[in-house]
């Protein structure tokens, strides 16, 4: 709390913040028309996963796998799209322009966006609008073709551990997982691995493992601690990793 204090923010937004996020996030929905060119999405062809902790709540980003009329394949990284419903100027973009992150305390989460304007800009399992970066290695992992475009995708969650089971063996993601990844799906996330592990790693970052505390606080009587260890040095993280970085690559090319 005193992070957040210093930063002289206040841990609320304004009442109209939200009002204006409502009127303007239902205009762009009931009106596809308010899109200009720069926003037409065009529909995603293949299953787009998001990878993440299981209690994550702020859902940004997904990657795909796709293959070209050439048989090319390209890999797909896509990141939620605030800017498509926060329009320049309102209530809501003034009052996150004094925000720049969401602040993670013990005690929870102050965010930069409202809680309904998180909820919906949230990528969730099913129908998603969002920003795509899609590009093509060769053999030693360069960039050799890149798209930024607007596309409407499917997508499914999975977590972490599921990713990291499926890595080590498509068989043995059985028992334990609600919904069991199909072996067309096993095999796209077995592609993606090999192509992110393309990259030549002569420096690695190994990051330290982490420990994540929350505080549970059901009446003001009591309060139960909860202590989490995070390993950081995962397949399911590092192939995560690895796309996010050649996305990132892309992104510095389109900028030149």
């Amino acid at each position: 709390r005193k992070r957040f204090s210093k930063s002289k923010l206040p841990p609320n937004f304004h009442s109209h913040a939200a009002t204006s996020f409502q009127a303007e996030r239902e205009a762009i929905v009931q009106s596809q028309s308010n899109l200009t060119s720069d926003f037409e999405y065009s529909q995603h062809s293949s299953m787009a996963y998001a990878i993440d902790s299981e209690d994550t709540q702020e859902v940004d980003d997904a990657i795909s796998l796709s293959y070209d009329s050439q048989g090319r394949e390209w890999i797909h990284v896509h990141i939620a799209d605030p800017a498509e419903a926060i329009l320049p100027g309102s209530a809501l973009a003034n009052d996150v322009l004094h925000r720049s992150e969401s602040i993670y305390l013990v005690t929870g989460v102050v965010r930069m966006l409202p809680d309904d304007t998180t909820e919906a800009l949230t990528l969730k399992n099913g129908a998603n609008r969002c920003f795509t970066v899609s590009y093509r290695f060769d053999e030693e992992a360069n960039v050799i073709d890149f798209e930024i475009s607007h596309k409407q995708i499917e997508m499914k969650r999975l977590t972490y551990e599921v990713v990291d089971r499926i890595l080590s063996s498509p068989e043995s993601v059985t028992a334990g997982v609600e919904e069991l990844p199909s072996s067309e799906e096993c095999r796209v996330i077995h592609r993606l691995n090999a192509l992110a592990q393309l990259r030549p790693q002569e420096i690695t970052f190994r990051l330290p493992d982490s420990v994540d505390v929350s505080v549970d606080a059901p009446n003001s009587e009591f309060e139960f601690v909860n202590v989490t260890k995070t390993i950081k040095d995962t397949p399911a993280r590092n192939l995560v990793a690895e796309l996010m970085i050649g996305a990132n690559r892309a992104m510095a090319l389109h900028g030149n």
